[in-house]
C-alpha cells in the first residue's frame, strides 16, 4: 500500500459527506504468492462485495465485450514459431488512470498500522476487482496499437493478438526478426508507459540482450486470468517444452462439490490431455445421475473411480510436448483432423504436418471432447455426426489462430454413415442431420473429407478415455496415425470414392430416406437406421414403400450389416444373404421404431414402472416391457395406427385391431397368410 501512495495510485482524501448513493468502498486484502518471481504480496480488491442497497459496484458497471484472444490460440499460433519469448507488463492495471469523476467509487479504509486512525483513500488506477478492469486495460492496449501503427506496424499487431491481458506470448522465424521485434515491442509500450518484466526466451542468444533484472527465472506457468489451478501447464526455454504438474491436496471427504470443483481445476487449455480429462467428466456425469446434493457423499462406486483417476493423474507429470512444430515459411504444410465417437463422448483432435527437406513431421495441435448428454438417447451414428461438427469447428478456429495458408488441409472419421451425410446436400437429410451437415459444410469444404479406419483415428484414444500412464507414451496420440509420415500415395485411399461400400446404395435421399437396390428391388429406407422416433404420417409413408414384411425385414438387415461392416477392415466383413439372426434382429429394429413412434407415451410409462395414460388403447391388453419392447402375450406389439393405410382395407386377419390381443401381431407374418 505504501508503493500505492509512493507512485501516486492512490490519494489520501477527507472523510466523504456526500450523498451515500456516490460512493463505494472497496474492500480489499492481501494475496500471497510465494512461486512468483517478483511480487509475492498483491492487494486484492472486491468490488463485487454488496452494500446496504444489496447491490456491489459490479452490478452496476458494464464489463465491457471481450477483447483479448483465447489463451488456446495464441498458444497454438506461439508453436509455429522458432525463436520465441514471453514477458508480463508491470503492474498494468496500474498504468492506467480513471477518470477524476469516478474515482468516488472506488475509495478504501487504511491504515499502516494499528496505532493510526483509519483514513479514506481514493484509488486513482484501474482498479484489480473490479468488473471491467479487464477490459480497460486490454483497450488501452489496442488503442495504443491503432495510435502507432504507423511507425511500430508489427509491434502493432502483437498487441492485439500475442497478449493475453497482460503477458506477451510471441516470436518469430529467425534469430534477426527476434531482436529487431524485442527492441520495437519495449518502444511502443514505451508511448504507453508500460514496462515489459520476467523476459525469457528458447534462444540464448536472444537472453544476452535482456538485461538480468528483466529476466525470469525457470519454466513459466501459462494460465488463464483469474484463476488458481491445482494442474498447471508450464513451458521449460531451455529444453522448449510444454510439462505438467499436478497438486491436487488429499481430501479426507468427497463430496459432489469437492469433486466437482477438482475436475474444474485441471488445467488443459489446447486438449493434449482430453483422454485422460474425459475420465474426470464421465465420473461427474455418473455424479448428476444420482441426483445428490452438493455437499452430500457420492455411491461407493463413483468414489473408488475418483481415487483411482486422482493416483493414475500424477503420471501426466512425465509427459513432455515439444513447443515447436518445426514450421517454417518455406515447409510444406498440412493439417489433419480427426473425428470419433462412442456411446460415452464424441471426440476432435487436430494435427499439423510439416514437411522440410524431404523430413516429415507431425504434432498434436488441439483437442476437444464433449460427453453424450446425460438425458435421452443419441445413436451412435449421431453421436459421430455431433464429433464431424466438433472437428470442423476446432478446425476452423485452428486454421484461423495459425494464420498460414497451408497446402493441404484433411479431414477424417471412421464412420462410413457420417461421410455419406457430409457427401450430401443438407437438403436431403432429415431435420437433425440437415442442421449439423450445414454447420461442417460451412466450417471446412465437404470434399476433404476421408475414411480413416477405427484402428487408426487418434480421436478414438480421446472418445473412449485412457489413463494417463498409458497416454504419455502413444505415439498414436501425440503423432497421429503412423501412415501421416509417409507420401500421400500410401494413406487410405477413400475419399470422393468413400461410398464405394454402398455398392447395395443408390443415395437419392429425400427428407429422412433414401433409396436402396436390395435384391433386385427397390426400397425406401431410413436414413443411418436409427431407431428415432418420426411423426407418424412420415412412418406410415415408409411402411406404404414395401408389399411385404419379409421385404422390409430384409432390408433392413442388409443396411444393419452394412453399418457393422462399415466398422471394420474389409476381410472381416460379411457377406452373402441376412442370416437368420440378423434377421431376428432386423425384426426387433422394425418393432422398437414402430412402437417408439406408435406408443411412446406407453414406452415411457412401462419403463419408468408408472400406470398407462387412461387413453391409452392397449391398457386393458396388459402390456409389459422386455427387451426393451412393448409386449402381448409372448409377441412384441404392433399397433394398428402403423398398419400401412392398404392393408387396412385387406380382411381383418391382415391387420390389428384397437382390442384383439389374438391379432396384435397379423401384419409382421400377413405374407405368408396372403399366400
Amino acid at each position: 500500500m505504501t508503493e500505492y501512495l509512493e507512485l501516486g495510485h492512490m490519494t489520501a482524501v477527507p472523510n466523504y459527506t456526500g450523498p451515500p448513493e456516490k460512493v463505494y468502498f472497496l474492500p480489499h486484502h492481501a494475496v500471497f504468492k510465494a512461486d512468483s518471481t517478483t511480487t509475492k504480496t498483491r492487494v486484492v480488491f472486491d468490488g463485487s462485495a454488496k452494500t446496504n442497497s444489496g447491490l456491489s459496484l459490479n452490478n452496476l458497471l458494464h464489463t465491457g465485450p471481450k477483447l483479448q484472444q483465447d489463451l488456446p490460440n495464441i498458444l497454438t499460433r506461439w508453436r509455429k514459431y522458432a525463436y520465441v519469448y514471453t514477458a508480463d507488463i508491470e503492474k498494468m492495471f496500474r498504468q492506467i488512470f480513471l477518470h477524476p469523476e469516478d474515482r468516488d467509487y472506488h475509495r478504501i479504509l487504511y491504515r499502516d498500522n494499528p496505532r493510526q486512525c483509519i483514513q479514506e483513500f481514493q484509488l486513482n488506477t484501474v482498479t484489480y476487482g473490479s468488473g471491467p478492469a479487464t477490459y480497460l486495460s486490454v483497450r488501452v492496449l489496442h488503442q495504443l496499437a491503432a495510435d502507432e501503427e504507423h511507425r511500430f506496424p508489427r509491434a502493432s499487431k502483437i498487441l492485439r493478438q500475442d497478449f493475453y491481458v497482460d503477458d506477451l506470448l510471441t516470436g518469430t522465424h529467425s534469430l534477426q526478426d527476434a531482436k529487431a521485434l524485442y527492441h520495437e515491442i519495449i518502444e511502443l509500450l514505451k508511448l504507453g508507459k508500460m514496462n515489459l518484466l520476467k523476459w525469457t526466451s528458447n534462444c540464448p542468444e536472444l537472453m544476452a540482450a535482456i538485461p538480468d533484472h528483466l529476466r525470469e527465472k525457470g519454466s513459466i506457468l501459462l494460465k488463464e486470468e483469474d484463476t488458481i489451478k491445482e494442474l498447471g501447464v508450464y513451458w521449460c526455454p531451455l529444453k522448449d517444452i510444454f510439462q505438467f504438474k499436478i497438486n491436487l491436496n488429499k481430501k479426507e471427504v468427497l463430496t459432489k462439490r469437492s469433486i466437482v470443483s477438482e475436475t474444474a481445476s485441471i488445467f488443459d487449455p489446447i486438449g493434449w490431455l482430453a483422454p485422460v480429462i474425459l475420465r474426470a467428466k464421465l465420473i461427474i456425469q455418473l455424479i448428476w445421475k444420482e441426483e445428490i446434493d452438493w455437499d452430500f457423499k457420492p455411491s461407493d462406486t463413483v468414489i473408488r473411480m475418483w481415487r483411482d483417476f486422482r493416483a493414475d493423474i500424477k503420471n501426466i507429470e512425465t509427459i513432455q510436448i515439444p513447443r515447436w512444430t518445426n514450421y517454417t515459411p518455406e515447409a510444406r504444410v498440412e493439417i489433419h483432423g480427426f473425428a470419433d465417437a462412442s456411446t460415452k463422448a464424441s471426440a476432435a483432435c487436430v494435427y499439423m504436418r510439416t514437411t522440410v527437406n524431404n523430413k516429415t513431421t507431425v504434432f498434436l495441435l488441439t483437442a476437444r471432447t464433449k460427453v453424450a448428454p446425460v438425458k435421452g438417447h443419441i445413436t451412435l451414428p449421431r453421436m459421430e455426426l455431433s464429433a464431424a461438427v466438433l472437428l470442423a469447428n476446432l478446425m476452423k478456429t485452428t486454421l484461423q489462430s495459425l494464420e498460414i495458408r497451408p497446402d493441404a488441409i484433411h479431414a477424417w472419421t471412421d464412420s462410413m454413415i457420417t461421410l455419406a451425410w457430409i457427401k450430401r446436400d443438407p437438403s436431403t437429410w432429415n431435420t437433425y442431420v440437415a442442421h449439423r451437415v450445414a454447420k461442417i459444410h460451412k466450417a471446412i469444404p465437404r470434399d476433404i473429407w476421408g475414411h480413416v479406419e477405427t484402428e487408426e483415428n487418434p480421436a478414438d484414444i480421446a472418445s473412449r478415455g485412457t489413463t494417463a500412464a498409458l497416454l504419455a507414451s502413444h505415439k498414436r496420440w501425440w503423432g497421429g496415425p503412423i501412415w501421416l509420415r509417409h507420401p500421400q500415395h500410401m494413406w487410405p485411399s477413400i475419399r470422393n470414392k468413400h461410398l464405394k461400400d454402398f455398392d447395395d446404395a443408390l443415395l437419392e435421399g429425400t427428407g429422412c430416406l433414401f433409396t436402396l437396390n436390395v435384391m433386385n428391388s427397390t426400397a425406401t429406407v431410413m436414413a443411418a437406421l436409427e431407431s428415432v422416433p418420426e411423426p407418424p404420417q412420415a412412418t406410415e409413408t415408409f411402411l406404404n414403400k414395401f408389399s411385404s414384411f419379409r421385404r422390409f425385414v430384409l432390408v433392413i438387415a442388409t443396411l444393419l450389416r452394412f453399418a457393422d461392416n462399415s466398422r471394420k477392415s474389409p476381410e472381416k466383413r460379411v457377406k452373402g444373404s441376412p442370416t437368420a439372426t440378423e434377421i431376428q434382429k432386423a425384426k426387433l429394429r422394425v418393432f422398437g421404431m414402430i412402437q417408439a413412434t406408435f406408443l411412446s407415451e406407453e414406452l415411457k410409462a412401462l419403463q419408468t414402472n408408472k400406470p398407462l395414460p387412461n387413453k391409452s388403447k392397449i391398457k386393458d391388453l396388459n402390456p409389459y416391457l422386455e427387451d426393451g419392447l412393448i409386449r402381448v402375450g409372448a409377441h412384441p406389439f404392433w399397433p394398428f395406427e402403423a398398419t400401412p393405410s392398404k392393408l387396412r382395407r385387406r380382411p381383418p386377419a391382415f391387420a390389428v385391431t384397437k382390442c384383439s390381443p389374438r391379432r396384435h401381431s397379423a401384419l409382421p407374418y400377413q405374407s405368408s397368410h396372403a399366400k
